[in-house]
Formats: structure tokens, C-alpha cells, sequence
């Protein structure tokens, strides 16, 4: 871009001066080279400013004129898609349609009608009069004008309506209630309602007005939920004590708390959700590695190569164009039973976003397309800034970017001696990796000014941080492993949103920072990335070596943007604290436990066979393997998303329950019936399928304590019935991942879309004396778990509660294996296709 330099005279004393835009800014020998990429740190800021006791530099930066016409598209698309969701679900084509209707009949009716004289009509003249020079125009154009604004005013007012009803129909929970093969009459007509006044094809943030909000559970409901799920997991004497206490906790300050809990709730968008974010996530000060991110692998089988550059090319085309879209928001809105909208309100910081450390609490800080065009590239312990985007603003092809990528390559490849990374720079992101506290503190003192600061900020701006890995995992536990820590150094910029990492082998996966969104966020993003090369279009496909094809004798344009390598120029200080943070990282990535396993023996098929719900079928799996290995039930966490409302993320699910702890003793009960066992299961499924329900519609205790919790820190009071309800650790936090996200693809419908399935993803314990367990149904034939321990703990081992999954597995199987023979199973669309 063309841009005016005003230079003072260079000086000789090198000192840190004032940057405009940051915190603190480069010495006057760096001042070029920070001016060179500030578009790419900065493309919202115009006008740089250094200087110091000797001289000053003022840069103007005009955007070029060939961008004009891209940001002037931009900026009225963007227009575009905010009235359209402001008017929805009333398109606009309905705004016109009854502007022009309105103009007609006003031109033709005589002058006396209601439509010239009515008070509506009266109103509209009495207002457009308030505006200068509306007078001046001649009669007709007065009445258009006049009428237009009314027939907009009068659609504006029946939309308003329109989202209020549907708000009100979408607040029904009825279909979330229906078991298979029950009826009800209301459901048809609920369903027909919600067709009609439901806009047609929504764009990503459409349905947002329209999503009823979450409302506050009665105190009563939730102490006694809360209490009920205590009573299979502690002593007669213990639990008396905690019931007096929530009694005591009713009775004087639980009321006032409730007070606010619910002037919270009609003054928010969500009572829950900023405090979850802010308490839960941000305002932890331990590590996030392990203790917070999370990861998702790829493929389970499927490879489409196995050359790493081609791989890691077509991955990030996708995630790119991804991006692009959900900028113009052309990503549909994801829908429950094709009717009900989810909130995405989490969809929209899923890219170019970085969870920034400060010294006591957080920051999310998310960068828009136009200000994060690039990805950072961390190969060998070299950064490197990729632009994926032409000047056009069109995704660069899987050839062009591999062509870029093997230019990365080769440099890092053929790095003199002098000019490799050093040791701490080649393991920078190892801070990332520390007590939050402490990076904050790093990065304020160390990373925050000069060429150091720049290199920060274009990694945190990114839409991405691709790391193309020297590993070559043998297994899913070790590619999971790799994700979630690898060995604590080199591995990835735990700060992002979204890190991928793709192997030496062509595997790939996910390392995803978790206070901006939760995982099925993720899973959403990962599915439609990982499956649009394959199953729609096919637009770009690999040679027979594995590379992407490309147009016959194409090569990159002069004008694509090269890498650019990111030269970290650590002070000494800062290379000491890296190279004193590596062996602690090493330590910490050492302490876990992670085995991936898959269950092949059977799956939701024949769990349906048995008429049980098939994750309330797994949830006492882990009932009864948690009992086989530690010999006693323990608090469990299942997540339940309710995004059904307006900015809905998570609600928890007790699976342990009086029923549960029922059938988990008749089972291991040698005088117990095989008939017993079955039917305190089957009432064990039914109460967890239940509670399932109530939480995502927001009924269930914890998020309810926590936000009382929250009110009675903040009003200086205290609860002892609140704080003891907070400390009691989830010794096994489950969560089940979805197999299908989108409606992209059907893999229990189809075997070729089936190949591409995924074993999903998982995380570290919540409790270092416990475990942790993500687990996916996969198609009809098999389960995949993801079990995660602390080895620091003597009492568990995940190799071990592995075993005894595939034992509970097994002996639940026994319980039904005579009777799901006498009932067939209904073929498969695919098993009919076979025949």
C-alpha cells in the first residue's frame, strides 16, 4: 500500500518510546520493520506514530484502490445481513412487496379514503414533516414517500410480532419430552405454527432475536435436585448434615438471593452465561493445558494422503473458507430436529480468536476476516505469517497453498546455523502453557513492546496456528496425547481458539482453547471442514503422489503474498524464562494418563434392541465400571448443551442417582435376577433420559447454585450451603460427542460416508483424583472412549477403567443377548441396499 513517511533524523541511544497502538513500542532501528507488517498486526489502523527524544516517525497507510472495491462489498454485505436479521423472520422481499402494494392503492383511492386520511396516514405526514425538506417536494412524491414509510413501519411492526410468537412457540419443550412412538395432537400443530412464521433460509445469527431466554428454576426445585443426587454418594450422617444446611439456606439467605437471580434474568440475554465464562473460565489463574483444552482428532481410518504439506493445504483451505463464510454468515443455523434453532451466538468467535492473560482475570479478544487474513505456521520451531487469501479476498486453492507451505518448507529446512531459532524461541509457546498469572506477568514485562510485541500480536490476531508436526503417531492415544500436551514444548499456542496440528504421516487434529466456546462448536467447524473435500463437490482432488492438483501449467501469481518469518528477538531475560519453563512443562504434560480406546464388540444398534436410550446406556457403563474400579459410586458431571435459549452453552447432569446406584448394586448382587437387573437398568435409563431433558431446558441445580453462589460473593454474604455445595470435586466428568454435526453427510445411512466418521476428542480430569471420559457412538456397531487420569494418583489408571468399561460393556451385553435375539432388528437402509 502506498504510504507518506514523515522520518526525524535516526538517533544513536536505543530506548523503548510510546507506540499509538499498543502498550509500549519498538526502539527507532526497529521502526521500519514494525511499519512493514503493521497491516497484518493491524489492518483497522491507519496511522502509526513513534518517536522519541531525537526524532519522530508519522506513517500514513492508504489502503490501496484496488482494495476499495473489496471493503466497500464487504462493508455493504455486512449491512446487508444486519437488516436482514434485524427484519427476521419478515424477509425483505416482504418489505418491498408491501411498500409497492401500499404506493398502488393510495395512488388509485380517492382523496378521502381512509388510506389518504386515516390516522395511520396522518401520522406518517405529521412525521416526514419533522424533516427539513420534505416540504419541498411536490405532492406525489410526498404520498410515495409518505406511504412507503408506512407500509415499512406497519411490516416492521407485524414482524416485531412475528418473532414474539415465534420466540413464544420456540419456548415450548413438549417435543423434547416425547419418547418413541408416543402421540400427541399439540406436537402437529406446534410444528405447523412454527413452519409458518419461521423465515426461509436463515442466515447464521438470523435466529438469535428469536431464541427465548433462559429462565430461573425455583430455589425449592433446585436444593432438592441437589439433595437427591446426593443420596446414593454420601453416609447417612453426612447427608443429614448437608440437609440442614439447605434447609437453613431456604429459610434466610437463599430467598434474596433468588431475587436477584431473577432481576439478573430479565435485564440479561443470559443469566448464566457471562458469569460462566468470566468465573469458570477466565478468572482461573491454573494452566490451561490439560486442565481446560481440550482436543478432536480426525479421521479414525480414513486418510486422504499421507503427505503432510498436501494435507495440511487442503485442511486450512477449508477452515478458511469456513471462515469466509460464517463472515458473510452463509453457514446455515444449526437445527434441532430440522425446526428448532440453536444459539450461535459461539459460532462467531470460533476463528481469529485468542484468550489473552492478564494478571488477575482474562481477556477474549477476536479479530474480524478483514483484520485476521492469515494463519501462523510453526514448523521446526520457525513462525511463519501465511496470508490465505488473494487480494480479491477469495480463499487461495489447496495447490497455491501448498506451494506456500513447501516454501516454509524449504526455509526452515535450509536455515544457516546463525539464523535457526535458538532454543527458547523454538519453544516460545511453552509459556502459553503456564499458571495464567505468571504468562500474564511474562508477557506484560518481556512481550510487550519492540519487534517481540509485533510477532505476539500476529500470532494471537491469526486466524489459526498451523503446526506441521515431525511426529508420526501409531495410535489415537498418541495423537491425542500429542494434541492435548505433546511433550509440553514445541507443540502449539495453547492461547488460541482453534491450534491444528497435522503430522509427518498426514494425521490431523484439533487443540482448542475452551472459555470462548464449548466443543460442539468445534465439532461443528471440524466436520464441515473435514468432509467438504470428500462428500460435496469434490472441486479439488490429489494426484496420484498425494499432492493437490493443480490447473495444467499453473504456478503461483507475482502477486501472492509470500510467509513471512517471524523472528521472535527474545532478550536474554526472556530466553532464561522459556528454558526454565520447558522442564516444567514437561513434568506437567508427564502426569497424564490418556488411553483411546473403541469398543467394536457392539453398538447403538444393539442397544436399541434393548430399549434403553443409548447414552443413558453408556452413563451406567460408567456407573458400574467407576464401582468395578475404585468400589464405591462417585459425583459424576455429564454436560447438556442449552443452546435451545439465547446464548445458552452448558448445563450438568447428575447421572448418579437413586436408580442408578439401584440397578449398579443388583448388578454386582450374585442372588440378583437377570429380570431384576433389566428393569432397575431400563428405570435407571428412563430417570437419566429425564434429567437429560431438564437440562437442557435449563431445570436442572448446578448452573443455578453457581449463579446464587456468584450474587452472594459479589453482595459480601455467606453461605455455607453454597460454598459446600461448590467445593465437592467431580471425581468423574463425563461428556458424550456427537458423530453427526451437520446435515452434510448421514453415516448410518451411508457406508461410504461411514468411513469418514471420526473417534471424536477428549480432555484431562477435572480432578487429579479422578477421571475424565469423553466418549462418541459411533454408527450402529461400536462406542469410542477417551479416558484421562493423573498418574501423580495412586488409585487410578486408565488403562485399567478401560478395561472395566469393555467388563461393564460386556456384562450389560449378557443381560440382553437372549432377548434382543427374539426380536429382529428393523435392516438399515444400507443393509436393504446390500440385498
Amino acid at each position: 500500500s502506498p504510504a507518506l513517511h514523515l522520518t526525524a533524523p535516526q538517533h544513536t541511544n536505543r530506548q523503548h518510546v510510546r507506540f499509538l497502538f499498543s502498550k509500549s513500542a519498538p526502539t527507532m532501528a526497529e521502526a521500519r520493520s514494525v511499519a512493514s507488517f503493521s497491516a497484518d498486526l493491524q489492518q483497522s489502523a491507519a496511522v502509526h506514530f513513534l518517536g522519541d527524544k531525537d526524532g519522530y516517525t508519522f506513517t500514513i497507510q492508504i489502503p490501496s484502490i484496488r482494495k476499495w472495491p473489496r471493503r466497500v462489498y464487504a462493508r455493504l454485505h455486512s449491512w446487508k445481513n444486519k437488516l436482514v436479521n434485524a427484519v427476521y423472520p419478515m424477509g425483505i422481499g416482504i418489505y418491498m412487496l408491501l411498500a409497492m402494494v401500499a404506493v398502488g392503492i393510495v395512488t388509485f383511492v380517492p382523496e378521502d379514503s381512509w388510506w389518504r386520511t386515516g390516522e395511520l396516514s396522518q401520522f406518517a405526514w405529521w412525521f416526514l414533516s419533522l424533516f427539513p425538506y420534505f416540504t419541498q417536494l411536490s405532492e406525489m412524491q410526498r404520498t410515495v414517500l409518505v406511504t412507503t414509510v408506512g407500509a415499512f413501519g406497519y411490516a416492521f411492526v407485524i414482524a416485531v410480532i412475528q418473532r414474539y410468537l415465534l420466540r413464544a412457540l420456540l419456548s415450548y419443550r413438549g417435543m423434547l419430552y416425547l419418547n418413541p412412538g408416543d402421540k400427541s395432537y399439540l406436537l402437529p400443530v406446534w410444528a405447523v405454527l412454527v413452519k409458518l412464521l419461521s423465515g426461509s433460509k436463515p442466515t447464521t445469527f438470523a435466529c438469535q432475536e428469536s431464541l427465548p431466554r433462559l429462565s430461573v428454576p425455583s430455589l425449592q426445585s433446585t436444593v432438592d435436585r441437589y439433595l437427591s443426587s446426593l443420596k446414593p454418594i454420601l453416609d447417612l450422617t453426612e447427608f443429614e448434615r448437608v440437609e440442614g444446611l439447605a434447609q437453613q439456606f431456604i429459610t434466610q439467605e437463599g430467598p434474596g438471593l433468588q431475587r436477584y437471580a431473577n432481576l439478573i434474568s430479565w435485564f440479561s440475554k443470559n443469566y448464566v452465561s457471562e458469569f460462566w465464562e468470566k468465573y469458570v473460565y477466565l478468572r482461573s489463574r491454573d494452566p490451561i493445558v490439560i486442565n481446560s483444552n481440550y482436543y478432536a482428532l480426525d479421521q479414525a481410518t480414513y486418510t486422504e494422503t499421507t503427505n503432510q504439506v498436501a494435507r495440511a493445504a487442503r485442511l486450512t483451505h477449508y477452515l478458511a473458507d469456513f471462515a469466509k463464510q460464517l463472515k458473510h454468515e452463509q453457514i446455515p443455523p444449526i437445527m434441532l430436529r430440522g425446526m428448532v434453532p440453536l444459539c450461535m451466538s459461539q459460532v462467531g468467535r470460533v476463528l481469529s480468536t485468542c484468550r489473552v492473560p492478564r494478571r488477575e482475570i482474562d481477556v477474549i479478544e477476536h479479530w474480524e476476516l478483514g483484520e485476521s487474513r492469515h494463519v501462523v505456521v510453526i514448523y521446526k520451531g520457525s513462525y511463519y505469517s501465511l496470508n490465505v487469501f488473494d487480494q480479491s479476498g477469495a480463499v487461495l486453492d489447496p495447490w497455491q497453498l501448498e506451494d506456500l507451505l513447501q516454501m516454509i518448507v524449504r526455509d526452515a529446512d535450509s536455515l544457516e546455523s546463525h539464523r535457526q531459532p535458538s532454543k527458547a524461541e523454538a519453544n516460545v509457546s511453552v509459556l502459553t502453557g503456564l499458571p495464567r498469572t505468571e504468562w500474564a506477568t511474562v508477557r506484560e514485562t518481556h512481550f510487550g513492546s519492540g519487534l517481540t510485541y509485533a510477532v505476539l500480536r500476529t500470532v494471537e490476531s491469526a486466524l489459526f496456528v498451523l503446526n506441521l508436526s515431525e511426529v508420526e503417531p501409531a495410535s489415537w492415544t498418541e495423537q491425542g496425547a500429542e494434541l492435548l500436551h505433546g511433550n509440553g514444548k514445541n507443540v502449539t499456542w495453547y492461547d488460541k481458539s482453534v491450534c491444528m496440528t497435522v503430522f509427518a504421516n498426514g494425521r490431523a487434529g484439533l487443540n482448542c482453547e475452551h472459555a470462548w466456546g464449548d466443543a460442539t462448536i468445534i465439532a461443528h467447524m471440524w466436520e464441515w471442514t473435514c468432509l467438504t473435500g470428500h462428500l460435496h463437490g469434490r472441486k479439488f482432488k490429489y494426484t496420484a503422489a498425494g499432492t493437490n492438483e493443480r490447473p495444467e501449467g499453473a504456478t503461483l501469481s507475482s502477486s501472492t503474498t509470500v510467509p513471512k518469518r517471524l523472528d521472535w528477538h527474545l532478550t536474554p531475560t526472556a530466553e532464561r524464562i522459556v528454558l526454565d519453563a520447558m522442564p516444567r512443562a514437561e513434568e506437567f504434560a508427564s502426569t497424564l494418563d490418556l488411553q483411546v480406546i473403541n469398543h467394536g464388540a457392539y453398538g447403538k444398534g444393539f442397544v436399541k434392541k434393548c430399549k434403553v436410550s443409548p447414552d443413558a446406556y453408556i452413563q451406567m457403563a460408567l456407573q458400574l465400571a467407576y464401582k468395578l474400579d475404585q468400589g464405591k459410586l462417585a459425583m459424576t458431571y455429564e454436560s447438556a448443551m442449552t443452546r435451545l435459549y439465547r446464548e445458552g452453552r452448558t448445563e450438568t447432569v447428575r447421572p448418579v442417582t437413586v436408580e442408578s446406584a439401584a440397578w449398579v448394586k443388583a448388578m454386582l448382587d450374585k442372588d440378583a435376577t437377570k429380570e431384576e437387573k433389566i428393569t432397575k437398568l431400563r428405570a435407571a435409563a428412563v430417570k437419566h433420559v429425564q434429567n437429560n431433558r431438564d437440562a437442557m431446558c435449563g431445570k436442572l441445580c448446578d448452573r443455578h447454585l453457581f449463579v446464587l453462589y456468584v450474587i452472594s460473593v459479589g453482595r459480601g454474604q455467606t453461605s455455607e450451603f453454597l460454598e459446600d455445595a461448590l467445593a465437592r470435586p467431580w471425581v468423574l466428568s463425563t461428556s458424550q460427542q456427537p458423530q453427526r454435526s451437520t446435515e452434510r453427510w448421514d453415516p448410518n445411512k451411508n457406508p461410504d460416508h461411514f468411513k469418514m466418521h471420526g473417534p471424536g476428542g477428549g480432555f484431562g480430569p477435572v480432578s487429579d483424583q479422578g477421571y475424565g471420559v469423553s466418549y462418541m457412538i459411533a454408527g450402529e456397531e461400536s462406542f469410542y472412549f477417551h479416558i484421562s487420569s493423573k498418574k501423580t494418583c495412586a488409585e487410578t489408571d486408565s488403562t485399567r477403567f478401560g478395561q472395566n468399561i469393555q467388563e461393564s460393556l460386556a456384562l450389560m451385553h449378557e443381560l440382553f443377548k437372549t432377548e434382543v435375539v427374539k426380536t429382529p432388528a428393523k435392516a438399515t437402509q444400507a443393509d436393504r441396499k446390500k440385498k
